[in-house]
């Protein structure tokens, strides 16, 4: 099976009449093609995902759902700029429909002191721990002895 035979001098149009008929590289190069476009699809899913996990760490609770089917519409270059740019978020979450009744998360919606607890009750196994803790430890320190912790991330997040 197969062009060359024992002793044989094979030409290169041979060569290609076999390939066409046979098509054994069409297969692994749409293989590869479907595998590139599969990849993309995915990489722009976990993108817009990123992206809804970002608005609703801004913005709270809100429903996705104008706002994921506004962000399948996007490019690569639009769905970065709204996980850089909190300015661009906002005005794209603002132009959505219902988008004007949106309420920024601010410090004082967080109970940091349920954060403290929680930080304090981390597993000794965990590797991470130590690290957590003493950058917990290094924003308590930024807050004044008369502040809370909320103004702390603001003095910080100012900086």
């Amino acid at each position: 099976m197969g062009i060359v035979s024992a002793g044989d001098d094979v030409t290169d149009s041979e060569i290609e009449t076999f390939l066409s008929t046979t098509g054994c590289f069409d297969n692994q190069l749409m293989a590869q093609i479907e595998s590139d476009v599969r990849g993309r699809e995915k990489a722009n899913e976990n993108m817009i995902n990123s992206c809804l996990e970002v608005a609703h760490d801004e913005y709270g609770n809100f429903d996705e759902t104008e706002l994921k089917k506004s962000l399948k519409k996007e490019g690569p270059g639009r769905l970065r700029t709204f996980l850089e740019n909190a300015k661009y978020r906002k005005t794209y979450l603002g132009r959505l429909p219902g988008g004007n009744v949106l309420t920024e998360k601010n410090f004082s919606d967080i109970n940091f002191d349920e954060i403290t607890r929680a930080i304090g009750l981390l597993k000794p196994t965990d590797p991470r721990r130590a690290e957590i803790q003493e950058a917990w430890l290094k924003i308590a320190h930024v807050a004044d002895p008369e502040s809370n912790l909320a103004s702390a991330f603001h003095a910080i997040s100012h900086e």
